[in-house]
């Protein structure tokens, strides 16, 4: 990646830092890469060929490069977002189409009319630990923050705001129905990626208010999230990979109600 593009991504962009906490990483919003992080001058002419394209041209659904440029400018492609493969979306932005365009259904779920469901759940790791949950009581219990509204999980069957494997599992049950899930990477926040990492300037982000320190989460004004894992004098680097990435979860989940 290009100093001049990350000086743009991390100056331009709203940054802000915080400590990092398990709420909403069921859907993801603060997780997987800014969709920006993989412009680079060697693709940089790919990217000006598509600007030069007509709003209504979606180009290839399937193309890593051709989605993550539509979700740079989810506004003028909200129809093309809409008829991408939701897994895919995920895959190749790190973010679901809620995220981009808050309240949409894809087109096939559009068409389909897919269900509202509304679930309980505990998701914790193969040794036990828990993550996250919408369980109050689960939550005193592993000791996680109280702070966040406990609540039943609503989202629509079909409309890509779960990962892939959470809502696949959730679709096949039946109303008071119990499970466990057990989700692959695959099938969740992907495989922990390399090329997620970004070198960035350190001097670029001090200048955006950002403190250069270990751990530090980094947020982008796209919901890319990252946090700063090694630094020096003059550079830092940023994992963009989500906490979850790489890892095996599982998920005890309560269907409350399908309408």
């Amino acid at each position: 990646m290009s100093e001049k593009y990350l000086a743009y991504a991390v100056v331009a962009f709203a940054v802000a830092v915080a400590a990092f906490s398990a709420y909403s990483l069921l859907a993801g919003p603060r997780t997987g890469p800014a969709g920006a992080l993989e412009l680079s001058a060697a693709n940089q002419q790919y990217y000006d060929a598509l600007n030069a394209g007509s709003d209504d041209d979606c180009g290839d659904l399937r193309d890593t490069a051709n989605v993550q440029h539509l979700g740079h400018h989810p506004d003028r492609y909200a129809e093309c977002l809409k008829k991408v493969d939701p897994a895919f979306l995920k895959q190749a932005t790190g973010k679901t189409l809620a995220e981009f365009l808050p309240g949409a259904t894809t087109a096939s779920a559009a068409a389909a009319g897919g269900p509202v469901v509304s679930v309980s759940y505990v998701g914790f790791f193969e040794n036990g630990t828990v993550f996250d949950t919408n369980v109050r009581s689960a939550a005193e219990k592993n000791n996680l923050s109280l702070t966040r509204p406990f609540e039943p999980l609503n989202f629509t069957l079909g409309a890509g705001q779960m990962i892939p494997g959470f809502e696949d599992a959730v679709a096949l049950m039946a109303v008071g129905a119990e499970k466990t899930i057990r989700l692959a990477p695959e099938e969740a926040y992907g495989e922990w990626s390399p090329e997620l990492l970004v070198n960035v300037s350190r001097k670029n982000l001090e200048d955006a208010n950002v403190t250069v320190e270990t751990g530090a989460w980094v947020y982008t004004s796209q919901g890319g999230a990252g946090r700063i894992t090694y630094f020096d004098a003059a550079n830092a680097t940023v994992d963009f990979n989500s906490p979850l990435a790489g890892k095996t979860l599982y998920f005890n989940v309560t269907l409350l109600a399908k309408n």
